[in-house]
């Protein structure tokens, strides 16, 4: 049952990556298709022209590529794990000067009855 399941959320996390890897080439796409534009019609180009849609198609056809390649990638290979975080330093131990200050302030807010 475990390697059912881990192979499950295999399949899920690479899904995953997959799909944000596409939507970020979409993204990437959508840029460089208004940059393409307004670069042609700077020129005096046509943006409807069958050759600017068909370099926007080979754009789109590239993002689904590199998504495909990202979700294979990720079932053949797990990330790395996380590196365990470093312990924190232990508190120096208290000493007397802390033990004297600490009497001190007591002293000063309550008063010589030290309540």
């Amino acid at each position: 049952m475990t390697g059912r399941r881990v192979a499950s959320v295999d399949h899920a996390d690479a899904w995953q990556r997959a799909l944000r890897t596409l939507w970020q080439g979409f993204g990437t796409d959508a840029l460089i298709a208004i940059g393409a534009g307004l670069v042609l019609l700077l020129d005096g180009g046509d943006v409807t022209s069958p050759l600017f849609w068909a370099a926007v198609g080979v754009l789109i056809i590239k993002s689904i590529l590199v998504a495909l390649a990202s979700y294979l990638q990720r079932l053949r290979k797990a990330p790395n794990p996380l590196p365990e975080p470093p312990l924190p330093e232990p508190d120096p131990p208290l000493t007397s000067d802390y033990r004297e200050a600490v009497s001190r302030d007591r002293q000063s807010i309550y008063g010589d009855d030290g309540k």
